[in-house]
């Protein structure tokens, strides 16, 4: 089970100099370490759970730098259950943080730009893309009607769209708009407005 966390501030890189035992080769590798607590507006915030360790997850940044998350994790003792906290940038079983993911939806959903395009030379390939694609459509609804949820109970001047949203681009539109106004542009640049609306969408129902 995963947790997003909120992380209130940019990206820190720290480097870790690797040696290959056989060669003697020394490589630079960049290394972030995400959140290590349980936020506070998740249901298992006040419970008691276990330190249990780390794991790795290698993923890419925009301009194809690849970088170390060390995630860390706890267990649960009454639920017999082990949570990876996730900073929220980043999203399951991904290999790119979800800034790079935001950018190919956009461009291919808004823009109108072919896969072939938006594909990159080693990474992300056509077919990673389409997957994406795929992914964030057959989600879209749901994520709209979670979001809406959070804007009515939390935004007393909120106001539902004025006509039904038809096209996958009108629900992208409507959803990256209303997104913006409430974050406004503080790290947007930085983590993506997607990042910020499944934040925003997992504190309306935590998961257990």
């Amino acid at each position: 089970m995963q947790i997003l966390s909120y992380v209130d501030e940019p990206i820190k890189i720290s480097i870790r100099i690797k040696k290959d035992k056989k060669t003697g080769v020394k490589t630079v590798e960049y290394v972030i370490h995400g959140p290590n607590k349980v936020p506070e507006w998740h249901r298992l915030y006040d419970e008691k759970y276990q330190s249990w360790g780390t794991y790795e997850r290698k993923l890419s940044l925009e301009d194809g730098t690849r970088v170390t998350v060390i995630v860390y994790r706890f267990y649960h003792p009454e639920r017999k259950k082990t949570y990876s906290i996730l900073p929220f940038f980043i999203s399951p079983y991904q290999r790119h943080i979800n800034k790079v993911i935001e950018d190919c939806i956009i461009k291919y959903i808004r823009d109108g730009q072919s896969l072939e395009s938006i594909a990159r030379i080693p990474s992300p390939t056509e077919r990673t893309i389409a997957g994406w694609i795929r992914k964030f459509i057959y989600g879209l609804d749901k994520r709209l009607k979670k979001f809406e949820l959070f804007l009515s109970t939390r935004i007393p001047a909120h106001r539902v769209a004025t006509r039904p949203l038809s096209t996958v681009r009108e629900k992208l539109d409507y959803l990256l708009d209303k997104a913006s106004k409430i974050i406004g542009s503080h790290y947007i640049g930085t983590y993506g407005i997607i990042s910020y609306i499944f934040q925003i969408i997992a504190t309306q129902n935590p998961e257990l």
